[in-house]
């Protein structure tokens, strides 16, 4: 029933896994160079599965999916979207009016004008409406760093205790270069993994925002 009717008329017999994986073998086999380069790109791959900061974010997409996004939308999203906004609203545009304004207020002083209200209450503006917005992106990036540390606590919390313990004890070693004790364990690993947070979330937006101005 399952068979395909040939050029020939006779019945065409279905092609099985090893067949595919026989005619895979043979293709390698002709060609080298394209099977080395098939390898290298699934052990990387691997590699790259296997990495702590890969795990950490698989592990986040499965326990809570809304970290993940706003993760994503504060520390990549926000700080481009705020570069489109009037200037009242980007932090950058309302930190060169802020050094605009004081030095304009330096240059009056210099020059023995004396002070000039208007400028002053410019000033004034401008300074609380940058402390507002600068201390509303701060919270929103603290508390979205604070749910990512308790996040990696708790992976961490859970490899540890739900694992062989020689056996992460030998992953650490391959993966790190170096050896733990086990009474450390819990915390070298939670900091390691800490840091290689951080790179993504810390110190990369932090890049990205201090090229932006």
């Amino acid at each position: 029933r399952n068979a395909s009717p040939a050029v020939d008329g006779r019945p065409k017999k279905p092609h099985t896994g090893g067949e595919r994986r026989a005619r895979d073998m043979a293709a390698d086999a002709s060609h080298p160079r394209a099977a080395t380069l098939r390898g290298r790109l699934a052990r990387a791959l691997r590699r790259l599965m296997s990495a702590p900061i890969t795990q950490f974010y698989l592990y986040m997409w499965r326990r809570n999916k809304r970290l993940l996004f706003r993760n994503f939308l504060v520390n990549y999203v926000l700080p481009v979207v705020t570069e489109m906004l009037p200037w009242y609203l980007c932090l950058r545009r309302i930190s060169k009016n802020l050094r605009l304004s004081r030095t304009h207020i330096e240059h009056s002083l210099v020059l023995g004008r004396g002070l000039d209200p208007g400028a002053m209450v410019d000033l004034l503006f401008t300074t609380i409406l940058y402390s507002i917005i600068h201390n509303f992106l701060e919270l929103l990036r603290n508390r979205n760093n604070l749910e990512s540390q308790l996040l990696t606590r708790r992976l961490v919390m859970e490899k540890v205790l739900f694992s062989e313990i020689g056996a992460v004890e030998r992953r650490y070693e391959e993966i790190f270069g170096e050896t733990v004790k086990a009474e450390n364990m819990e915390e070298q690993i939670f900091n390691d993994v800490t840091d290689t947070v951080n790179l993504f979330e810390i110190t990369i937006p932090s890049i990205i925002r201090a090229t932006a101005t």
